[in-house]
């Protein structure tokens, strides 16, 4: 663990810290002025905040990078031609 911290990741630290308190602070407000909810006032303050970390902070994954599964592909379609009344497959 290094003694002295750089002041580049002081300043990051802060910045980030910042951007989580205003992202709580607007969505506290938003929450206020629709109405209160059910919960008690504390339990929907905890809520916004971790809403706000969860938007804000970056997180550090560990491990190796796992590919996303895709969807399987729609069957091909067939191209009809139409002559008049009559369709014919290519």
């Amino acid at each position: 663990m290094k003694q002295i911290i750089d002041t580049s990741e002081l300043v990051e630290r802060f910045n980030e810290d910042e951007a989580v308190w205003q992202t709580y602070v607007a969505r506290r407000t938003a929450r206020r002025l629709l109405g209160e909810g059910n919960l008690p006032a504390a339990i929907l303050d905890d809520l916004d905040w971790a809403e706000a970390e969860r938007e804000c902070r970056r997180t550090n994954c560990v491990g190796r990078r796992m590919p996303l599964l895709q969807a399987p592909a729609d069957p091909p379609v067939t191209r009809k031609r139409r002559i008049g009344f009559i369709t014919d497959d290519e």
